[in-house]
């Protein structure tokens, strides 16, 4: 039971990383206020995950902890809105989202909650994500300046020396929302599979509410490619078709002028389209122009969900 006059139940969703779940685990449950619940996600996992939680397995006997073993991995999507339509269930203040790799520091949710306390209007909180190697994530924290393009700009890292920052997406990465507005905007939607379901989810929270980083509330994420470094060498990722896909399904659904954002959405693409030709796609033009006009026409028919044309290979997902 958590220590605070507020209480939060942690998602937690997991796939096949068993020794960076232990670490996550552990790191909330070496919290200076406790969650009540701690939900684990496990989308289908095939590396023994399930041993974690029973028999004589490390959160066997931890009756804080619960694994929600699914049938088949739903994405980062699907398993975000089975844990939150979960935890919404139970009788709480606040629900915290991440995914298997972020490391809590042991006052993390102690500090949103403080935060929450002197905030009470806020109803969406973040804190500050930061690499191994000690930079800050700044890409996980994001504002939005044009609100019918949604093109989102990380928060400079000279931000972080505030108390708190207001921003307009996050990551689910130490993500922290108000039960009572899930109640009103639902849970993130599962058909986006993977990547952009927290953007989307964002902008429904900004809909009602602040969002506010705690800088103070810091969290490792210990992430294999740091999201960062993507743009210093182009590799072929089979997620970027979910990711370009999806933002085009955000805009569609919430830009502040329709129009204006469709016609805007249009000449993105254009120039996303023209990118392909510099040298950084040398040797991948054709994949990516390839990945480009389908994701791009998805995302206009609105045809979501997952894309047996774009999943890990040999995976089985």
């Amino acid at each position: 039971m958590s220590k605070g006059k507020q209480r939060y139940v942690a998602v937690v969703v997991t796939y096949n990383r068993r020794e960076l779940l232990t670490e996550a685990l552990e790191s909330l449950l070496q919290q200076t206020v406790s969650p009540q619940k701690i939900l684990v996600i496990n989308n289908a996992a095939t590396d023994g995950t399930e041993a974690l939680f029973e028999g004589s397995g490390r959160f066997a006997n931890e009756p804080a902890v619960e694994q929600i073993k699914m049938s088949s991995n739903l994405g980062g999507a699907g398993g975000f809105a089975r844990g939150v339509a979960l935890a919404q269930k139970i009788d709480t203040d606040w629900v915290s989202l991440s995914d298997d790799d972020a490391i809590f520091a042991s006052n993390y949710f102690e500090r949103l909650l403080q935060a929450a306390d002197e905030t009470p209007s806020v109803a969406g909180f973040a804190g500050q994500v930061i690499l191994p190697d000690g930079r800050i994530q700044v890409d996980q924290r994001q504002i939005i300046r044009n609100w019918d393009r949604l093109k989102t700009y990380s928060v400079p890292e000279k931000d972080y020396h505030q108390a708190m920052v207001s921003i307009d997406t996050f990551t689910f990465c130490g993500a922290f929302v108000k039960r009572a507005l899930i109640q009103e905007i639902g849970v993130p939607n599962a058909d986006f599979f993977i990547w952009g379901d927290d953007i989307e989810y964002s902008l429904r929270i900004r809909a009602h509410s602040k969002i506010q980083l705690v800088t103070a509330a810091k969290l490792i994420h210990k992430t294999k490619v740091p999201s960062i470094d993507f743009a210093n060498q182009y590799q072929p990722d089979w997620r970027e078709y979910y990711g370009l896909r999806n933002h085009v399904a955000t805009v569609l659904s919430h830009a502040h002028s329709p129009l204006f954002g469709r016609t805007l959405l249009f000449g993105w693409m254009a120039a996303k389209y023209g990118l392909t030709l510099t040298p950084r796609f040398k040797g991948y033009r054709r994949h990516i122009q390839r990945v480009y006009w389908q994701a791009f026409g998805d995302g206009l028919r609105g045809k979501l969900g997952k894309n047996e044309h774009y999943l890990p290979k040999g995976a089985s997902l």
